[in-house]
């Protein structure tokens, strides 16, 4: 029977394939998009929890690597510029991130020092629910997905997905996702969170946007500031320490920290169904051709989405499997990928450079993709 000094947790079914357990308060922001999603009981797959409030971190600012105090033995020291070091250890291994030690085994996640929402968010939960998914045949992906008169339209890729479901979406389609969604054996796709990610270029192309997501006039105006800020980020094009510092903190706390609200503040007659079957994928790229959408088969937005995760999360199977924990790999993800989406129409969109791309743009691919799905309203 627990103490009363034993912390409580929340439990949150995703997508109706895994449980995740998180020690209440750890990370409030994350949790606060999962409410719709939260159980009162269930054995979890993954159990997130506070550890150590103060773990000995030392950064040095000259070449941004942070380094941990501890026995473990170092493996990678970067995976990108800025990046922090990976240790590893049996059955274990440790990700250090901005003031915080991320240690992780089989269904745990102990998070040392300060917790980071976005880093949890976005570069922690999809590669560690894709080892629990994939070799159930389900997948979590980076991807955009709307429901058209009952259909899930999912769009992948890496530039433009956000956008596509606004304007879907202002067309009538309800909303599935604009970041991440989950993808079944049986072919539906299920939300993973009511929340959006809007930044400030999706205010340039929506303007509506501002007045339906804070229609409180206080907050709007701190919003406007938010985005100045935002816009004062990307001004800094030089690759000097100064700049890249000033940009990266801009543009990224903006990004993660004050722009985020339900689908349903500017879209109040959208809902969010529960899941809805996959008929039509469309895999967005860059081309400079106005808004031609070819045909392409499920293996190939397979090969291509399944390489992309793997080139970005691939170093957490790396860890994993030297650390002797359960592990997936690239064929595997592409194999459970293709056969959630096998049984859909697949196309390929292509777009302009993001720098140049008008709501225009954006109206005239979202017309051809209600046309090839042959909806004019959302169910």
């Amino acid at each position: 029977m627990p103490s009363p000094s034993d912390p409580s947790y929340a439990t949150y079914r995703l997508g109706g394939l895994l449980n995740l357990r998180i020690e209440e308060g750890l990370c409030p922001h994350f949790q606060r998009k999962l409410e719709h999603c939260q159980v009162e009981e269930g054995e979890p797959d993954i159990s997130i929890q506070r550890g150590r409030t103060d773990p000995v971190i030392e950064d040095n600012p000259r070449d941004k690597t942070t380094m941990v105090t501890d026995s473990f033995l170092p493996v990678v020291s970067v995976w990108k510029p800025n990046a922090d070091e990976l240790l590893v250890s049996d059955g274990r291994y440790e990700v250090v991130r901005q003031g915080g030690v991320y240690e992780i085994s089989p269904g745990n996640v102990t998070i040392h020092g300060q917790p980071l929402d976005p880093f949890l968010e976005h570069q922690l939960l999809r590669p560690l629910a894709n080892e629990i998914l994939v070799p159930r045949g389900a997948i979590m992906v980076h991807g955009g997905a709307v429901q058209i008169d009952g259909k899930a339209v999912l769009l992948l890729g890496e530039s433009g997905k956000t956008s596509l479901v606004l304007s879907l979406m202002a067309k009538g389609a309800d909303y599935l996702s604009d970041e991440y969604a989950f993808l079944t054996p049986d072919g539906r796709c299920v939300p993973f969170t009511p929340y959006m990610w809007l930044d400030d270029r999706h205010f340039r192309h929506f303007p509506e946007l501002l007045e339906g997501c804070f229609p409180d006039p206080r907050v709007r105006r701190r919003m406007r500031k938010n985005m100045e800020f935002y816009r004062m980020g990307y001004s800094f094009k030089g690759e000097n320490v100064i700049s890249r510092q000033l940009r990266e903190l801009l543009t990224h706390r903006m990004y993660f920290e004050g722009l985020t609200c339900r689908f349903d503040v500017p879209y109040p007659k959208a809902r969010m169904p529960s899941s809805s079957p996959i008929t039509h994928v469309f895999h967005l790229h860059l081309n400079n051709d106005d808004g031609l959408i070819v045909p392409a088969s499920y293996h190939q937005i397979a090969d291509i989405e399944a390489t992309s995760a793997w080139i970005r999360f691939g170093h957490t199977s790396t860890m994993a499997k030297l650390a002797g924990m359960p592990t997936i790999d690239l064929g595997m993800m592409r194999g459970a990928f293709a056969d959630c989406i096998k049984g859909a129409e697949c196309h390929r969109a292509r777009m302009k450079m993001r720098v140049v791309r008008t709501r225009e743009d954006y109206e005239k691919i979202a017309t051809e993709i209600m046309e090839k799905v042959g909806g004019g309203h959302g169910a």
